[in-house]
C-alpha cells in the first residue's frame, strides 16, 4: 500500500476543529431502536438500573432519545489532556486548555 493510501492511526484537529459536543444519532431517527432491555424482566432498563454499569451522565444520554446535542463536559477535556500528553507536560497544556476556554 503507498504510502498516501494509508489510513492514520491519529488524526490531528487544529484547535478551532475540536469537538464541543457529543451527538446523538437516535434524536435525528424517523425510527427509534427498540429500548435497553433488563435481562432478568425484559423489561426497558431505568436510569437506576443502567447506573449500576455505567455513570449516571452517560446513562441519561443513553436514555434520552430527543436531545441532539450533548455539551462534553469540561473535566472529560482535562482527563483526556491526561491521558494524551506526557505527564511533564500535562498541568502546563490543562493550563492552556482553561485559558482558551476563556
Amino acid at each position: 500500500m503507498s504510502e498516501e493510501k494509508k489510513i492514520p492511526y491519529k488524526i490531528y484537529l487544529e484547535e478551532h476543529e475540536m469537538p464541543t459536543q457529543w451527538y446523538n444519532v437516535r434524536a435525528d431517527m424517523k425510527n427509534k431502536p427498540a429500548p435497553l432491555l433488563n435481562p432478568g424482566t425484559l423489561q426497558p432498563m431505568t436510569l437506576e438500573e443502567l447506573s449500576s454499569v455505567f455513570c449516571t451522565e452517560l446513562c441519561k444520554q443513553e436514555l434520552d432519545d430527543t436531545t441532539a446535542y450533548f455539551d462534553i463536559p469540561e473535566e472529560k477535556w482535562l482527563k483526556a489532556i491526561e491521558n494524551s500528553v506526557a505527564p511533564k507536560f500535562a498541568q502546563m497544556n490543562k493550563k492552556a486548555f482553561m485559558l482558551g476556554k476563556q
